[in-house]
């Protein structure tokens, strides 16, 4: 399929890709538009199709104009790392010159208006069969190529031209936009790039304010306060007010990350947006900005969006995301490059925004006008907007305040209250609830407001009070008395938005009308209501450790990031008394689990897990599970897997969140075992797939088949001499002195391959060492270089190392196990607690420490702590990857 590129193109010189990435089997097909100028500039338009790009040579560039009949080469077939490939080809090679990627997106043929954006393998077989015949209609859904287009063979070419839609611009010869979707370079910008004298339009180093930075995590949004009347001046900028969902977007490298409001990560929600996002080609990036669902009308219908967050099952958010894709409308810039930006005016925050071009079909930017606020306003209203925000050109970004810097001013009041109770309802609302009790958090507890009665829809009546039942209390959570009957009173999770016609003296409402829930609302932190800097932001892992410190005798309700977990048996014991040291409960297992949240997520998002449920404890039945045996809440996301044995496709969870988390400590999760691959296709998974349950064959080359890492475990199976007659070895200081020397020879063997590893405990008796690695081989190549590794130090440690299956033949050796490099083969993770008596933990430590350790130094009573003073040190394990290819000679 690529002889004819390769055959052209001369590898030991040209900057070009040759090849060799696999596609991904799912998810819609892909395209781009490179801009080249080689011989003369033209356009390449290059197809994703069948694990390869066709390519079309466009001389003319593209035309919206459907009378614009615009000539188009077929050439050779180009490899997918193409997609993505911008540079200056070197001279006296093929096509040598400048290419930038002109536009980028995805596509589907859409020939008698069916399209299949959600179904790869039915788009590949009719743009196999519409070739062949001679005529290629496609949408196509980028930042500059939109809509339908049609490619008709002629006799010894094909033809270009667009078809009629809403997309249609007459007279128009080439779309003349020359810079680039990805970076944002013209041709010029590249080739002074290639001779080093490229400077950018703006450079972050140069905004007053900037401060250099590593980078930002987990920014909370600064927040408007109302306003009554847009102000006059022109020391406003103005934007028109969106009705979505705020998010912050974390970009690095050829990942991305979205983020909402109060702090969940909603990128599997919005994967166009986040797959956008990864494609860009640029410095590292945290961007503030709102998500929004567009309506027939062209405006953000949040009701719409609402139906999109509320979804959790993968393929119902594709089959969501091919129908009715979200938006990314961005309006400022936190962080570019190294450079903390939040103490820049907002002023040249805007205007830095806008010279760096980002666009794409999902990603725009949020039009703003300086000054004119009440012209401003009337037009948005007009039009069908809320209403407008307007901020104070000369403010700095105060995260996590509700500044009145930033104001915003909508048609109609309303505003967020938390729902604290609810009254019986009589009637047609008799099996639902009469009104809803409303208050506003803020420093002194939950205020009543009042309470707002109309405005339901019969579904709202029945979600409400299905959501309602399960947050049931027992007393009040206003910190002061309700007028009216006697309510059932709630946990205060849940928010709603409310309009009325204005607040009273007293701060009650007058003539509400519920609007809507928040579910993008539940648990936000409340903001500070002023201009400091220092004020609480509040956490949600801050929040739940909180929860977890009261001393619960009895089943509670633990509120999660807005998801509710009822905790049985709090005061279960899990581990027994031992040598010292307290019992272990349920609720000290969910402590731990809570506190070591940020460094132990880090390493579980997006693996499958499996998991050993103890619960009746360590001394009673353990059970391993690597699948969902039990019913789970809607925030635990799966991944379907196929099963050969069973013949069967099974759903895995995944542990990618700090509700996830608290889920599986109230399972009474003892051990957790993530995998060694994850279903991730930004950065190394670039050009890989992830249909992971269609079939034995596509998990076998799915992205699970390519793991993060080559792992080493080491087990001793040197005997204290205290052991039953046939219990596997205990602990012993002589075991794992053993286990450290072979360590420590095996690092020394590492480094000879240009490898380094990353150690830890395994919270037994052992250790782990972990090798990461580019995710571009197999697990079965993998296993086979950690067997002759193995097999080199068991040669030059004799006495101590042996690779026996036959535990019989094993005693006072360590044993290598290298057949854990086996796709769904596990071990215990990194921070997971181990069914043991002193409650061990798999703990990382570093080589120059590794003679002092022992094992019973890391327990879930002090590792906490150990994690506050030091940190994770395993936190940078990926962006340690080393390429095995070289090492297995390519």
């Amino acid at each position: 399929m690529l002889e004819e590129y390769r055959q052209k193109r001369d590898f030991g010189v040209t900057n070009e890709p040759a090849g060799g990435v696999l596609g991904p089997t799912e998810g819609p097909l892909r395209y781009s538009v490179q801009m080249h100028d080689a011989t003369r500039l033209h356009w390449d338009l290059r197809l994703e199709c069948q694990g390869a790009l066709w390519c079309f040579a466009v001389p003319k560039g593209f035309s919206r104009d459907p009378h614009e009949k615009h000539l188009a080469v077929h050439v050779e077939d180009h490899p997918l790392e193409y997609l993505r490939f911008e540079a200056v080809i070197p001279p006296g090679q093929y096509g040598a010159g400048p290419i930038n990627v002109w536009d980028a997106g995805i596509y589907t043929p859409d020939e008698g208006g069916v399209l299949a954006y959600d179904n790869r393998a039915e788009a590949e077989k009719r743009m196999v069969a519409d070739f062949a015949a001679g005529k290629l209609s496609i949408t196509f859904r980028g930042a500059k190529l939109r809509g339908s287009y049609t490619l008709v063979k002629t006799k010894t070419d094909w033809l270009l031209i667009k078809h009629q839609d809403s997309f249609v611009k007459e007279g128009e010869e080439f779309i003349d936009d020359p810079a680039s979707v990805l970076s944002g370079m013209t041709l010029p910008d590249l080739e002074a790039a290639a001779a080093g004298s490229y400077q950018p339009p703006m450079k972050p180093e140069d905004l007053k304010g900037a401060v250099r930075s590593p980078g930002l995590k987990n920014v909370h949004p600064m927040l408007c306060s109302d306003l009554s009347a847009p102000p006059s001046g022109d020391q406003w900028l103005v934007e028109p007010k969106l009705d979505g969902i705020r998010c912050i977007a974390y970009y690095h490298g050829d990942s991305a990350r979205l983020q909402s409001r109060n702090g969940l990560d909603i990128s599997y929600k919005f994967p166009g947006v986040t797959r956008e996002l990864a494609w860009w080609m640029r410095p590292d990036m945290v961007l503030d900005g709102e998500i929004v669902s567009i309506d027939a009308n062209g405006l953000p219908n949040f009701g719409q969006l609402m139906q999109r967050f509320q979804l959790g099952d993968a393929m119902a958010i594709n089959r969501a995301e091919a129908a009715q894709p979200v938006e990314f409308w961005l309006f400022d810039i936190l962080y570019y490059g190294g450079w903390d930006l939040r103490g820049v005016a907002l002023r040249d925050r805007r205007k830095f925004l806008e010279s760096l071009g980002l666009r794409g079909f999902h990603t725009k930017l949020v039009s703003s006008f300086v000054g004119n606020a009440q012209l401003v306003h009337e037009h948005s209203v007009k039009v069908g907007f809320e209403g407008i925000v307007v901020k104070k050109l000369d403010s700095t970004y105060k995260e996590g305040v509700r500044s009145n810097n930033w104001q915003k001013i909508k048609k109609s009041h309303s505003d967020e209250f938390v729902i604290g109770g609810y009254t019986r309802g009589s009637g047609m609302r008799a099996a639902t609830f009469g009104s809803l009790i409303l208050g506003r958090k803020d420093e002194k507890g939950l205020t009543w407001v009042g309470s707002v009665g109309s405005g339901f829809s019969d579904a709202d009546l029945q979600d409400i009070r299905k959501k309602l039942d399960t947050i049931r209390a027992s007393s009040s959570p206003f910190n002061g008395p309700i007028e009216g009957e006697s309510p059932t009173w709630v946990e205060p999770i849940l928010v709603a938005e409310v309009q009325f016609q204005q607040m009273t003296a007293d701060d009650k409402m007058r003539f509400p009308v519920f609007k809507r829930l928040r579910l993008d609302l539940m648990e936000a932190p409340p903001a500070a209501q002023a201009d400091d800097p220092q004020a609480p932001t509040g956490s949600g892992k801050a929040d739940v450790i909180h929860q977890l410190s009261l001393d619960h005798q009895k089943d509670f309700s633990l509120n999660v990031e807005g998801q509710i977990l009822k905790i049985t048996n709090p005061k279960k014991v899990l581990w027994p008394e031992f040598s010292g040291n307290p019992p272990v409960t349920k609720l000290d297992l969910l402590r731990y689990y809570a506190r070591v949240s940020d460094d132990l997520l880090r390493h579980t998002r997006g693996r499958p897990m499996s998991y050993v449920r103890g619960p009746n404890g360590i001394t009673g039945e353990l059970f391993f599970q690597k699948h969902l045996e039990q019913g789970r809440p809607d925030f635990i996301r799966t991944i379907p897997i196929y099963s050969s044995h069973n013949n069967r496709t099974t759903d895995y969870p995944l542990c990618d969140s700090l509700p996830a988390l608290m889920w599986f400590g109230q399972l009474g999760t003892l051990e957790l075992h993530p995998w060694y691959s994850r279903v991730d296709l930004t950065g190394d998974g670039i050009g890989h797939h992830a249909d992971t349950g269609s079939s034995e064959q596509a998990l076998e080359s799915s992205i699970l088949d390519f793991p993060d890492f080559m792992v080493i475990d080491l087990d001793p199976y040197v005997y204290s001499g205290e052991e039953k007659e046939g219990q596997e070895p205990e602990l012993n200081p002589k075991a794992f002195r053993t286990t450290v020397s072979v360590a420590l020879e095996l690092r020394e063997m590492l480094k000879v391959l240009g490898l380094e590893g990353f150690l830890k405990t395994t919270g037994k008796t052992g250790l782990h060492i972990f090798i990461p690695i580019v995710r571009n081989i197999g697990y079965d190549a993998v296993r086979l270089l950690c067997e002759t590794l193995g097999r080199q130090v068991m040669a030059k440690m004799p006495d101590e190392v042996t690779m026996e299956w036959s535990v019989k033949k094993r005693p006072a050796k360590v044993f290598f196990d290298h057949n854990q490099n086996v796709r769904g083969k596990t071990l215990a993770g990194i921070y997971s607690p181990r069914p043991i008596p002193f409650a061990g933990v798999s703990f990382p430590v570093s080589w120059e420490d590794l003679p002092t350790v022992y094992p019973t130094d890391f327990t879930i009573w002090n590792v906490p702590d150990y994690l506050e003073a030091r940190g994770d040190l395993w936190a940078g394990i990926l962006d340690a990857k080393q390429d095995l290819r070289k090492i297995l000679g390519g």
